[in-house]
């Protein structure tokens, strides 16, 4: 082992200095590297969503995406675009997570996974315990809840950003105290540190729903064409529901524009409000458990430059 790590030293410390020469010798103003260089994106143009490794603040282990029992696409390749990647360690696969540039969509059915294991539901209870999060990658930009808050001196509303999502949450056992509740869709709850006398009983839940808002700027030039500046997502879990199950057209009740597990839609000025959490039945994780997978897209206007884009993460 010690020899292969001794023969792969090399490549990384010349991997690092060619990263090294391209900064110096390369004028700031026109610096990139593949896979970092603006892209434009026409309407309806299919943009693919990535997902990397899964991390947590309670554990230095990253997990694989798919180590999970979350929805595979029939071939998962490696992802990984720059330099900057490979040399972070990052494991960037594809995903069937997919949207078509300004074409809002909701109720996409990712996948349905049926009749989880023992051994899967064991290593999903486990990441949530952990609260691991889940990456994902679009266009080169994490995806990142947003949290927003009024600051008490000012009276101004601002905005964080946390990058990724949690996988789930877990309740208290009965006659304990909660130790995780699901984030809200717009403002993402804060959850305390458990101990582990907190991990033992309890229930599981999964974040199965994603809503995704994805800023746009068109403002650079071109016509019709639009580059990516921001990528955020509201997670929520919930226990869909269905009458006859379709592979090709699956029809959820409980996914629906009257029925929307994310937001309250108004029919005639399309505006939609935040639906109360409460109100929808989470989706649980134990054996045997179904899944189905569902995500929103969203695409809003933005007056930040795709130059300025990262600004939201530092």
């Amino acid at each position: 082992r010690v020899c292969a790590e001794m023969a792969s030293a090399p490549s990384v410390t010349l991997a690092v200095l060619a990263f090294a020469v391209v900064l110096a010798v390369t004028p700031a103003h026109a610096f990139y590297l593949p896979g970092v260089a603006p892209q434009d994106f026409a309407p309806d143009d299919l943009v693919n969503f990535k997902v990397n490794s899964l991390t947590s603040d309670k554990t230095a282990l990253p997990l694989g995406y798919y180590s999970l029992p979350f929805c595979q696409p029939p071939r998962i390749v490696s992802s990984a675009e720059n330099l900057g990647e490979v040399l972070r360690g990052d494991r960037i696969f594809n995903s069937l997570y997919q949207a078509q540039t300004g074409l809002d969509e909701n109720c996409k059915v990712v996948c349905r996974v049926t009749g989880l294991t023992k051994a899967q539901t064991t290593t999903l209870h486990g990441a949530i315990s952990d609260e691991y999060r889940v990456n994902m990658i679009l266009d080169n930009l994490p995806a990142a809840v947003r949290n927003d808050f009024v600051d008490e001196e000012t009276g101004v509303s601002k905005s964080t950003y946390e990058r990724g999502f949690p996988i789930g949450f877990k309740t208290a056992a009965s006659g304990t105290s909660d130790t995780s509740k699901p984030s809200s869709l717009f403002k993402a709850k804060k959850r305390r540190t458990r101990s582990k006398d907190s991990d033992k009983g309890g229930s599981f839940f999964v974040n199965n729903h994603l809503r995704f808002t994805v800023l746009v700027h068109s403002d650079f030039g071109t016509a019709k064409m639009s580059r990516i500046v921001g990528f955020e997502v509201a997670p929520l879990s919930v226990h869909h529901a269905y009458g006859t199950w379709n592979d090709v057209d699956p029809a959820l009740k409980s996914c629906t524009e009257r029925n929307h597990p994310s937001v309250t839609i108004d029919a005639e000025s399309r505006k939609t409000t935040e639906r109360d959490e409460n109100t929808i039945p989470p989706q649980q994780v134990t054996v045997g458990t179904e899944i189905v997978f569902t995500y929103d897209i969203v695409f809003k206007e933005s007056p930040i430059k795709w130059a300025s884009r990262w600004d939201v993460y530092l």
